[in-house]
């Protein structure tokens, strides 16, 4: 599986070097926006992953059904709501 929060993550990283390089305040601006929007990104891409991987694992605590439906409606879930069901069947342990 690729990993594209490493891929975005990467681009945050270039991002970032690019705003301390210029000295010009509109790229500078332009560049941690970039930053910022890759960063949020590379968060929830990695939810993303981790509700995959976890789809494929057996957890005696977590149902595979559970992952799997999750894995389904993740597109049109937030981050905030994916987060809350993991946390809400997990009591807070994954």
């Amino acid at each position: 599986m690729r990993l594209f929060s490493r891929d975005l993550m990467a681009g945050c990283q270039r991002w970032s070097a690019l705003a301390r390089e210029s000295e010009i305040g509109a790229e500078i601006i332009q560049y941690n926006t970039a930053c910022v929007l890759f960063a949020v990104s590379s968060i929830e891409a990695r939810v993303n992953e981790w509700i995959s991987i976890c789809a494929e694992i057996e957890d005696a605590d977590i149902s595979e059904d559970f992952w799997r439906e999750l894995g389904v409606q993740q597109k049109s879930l937030t981050l905030k709501g994916k987060w809350n069901l993991i946390a809400s069947v997990s009591k807070g342990t994954k």
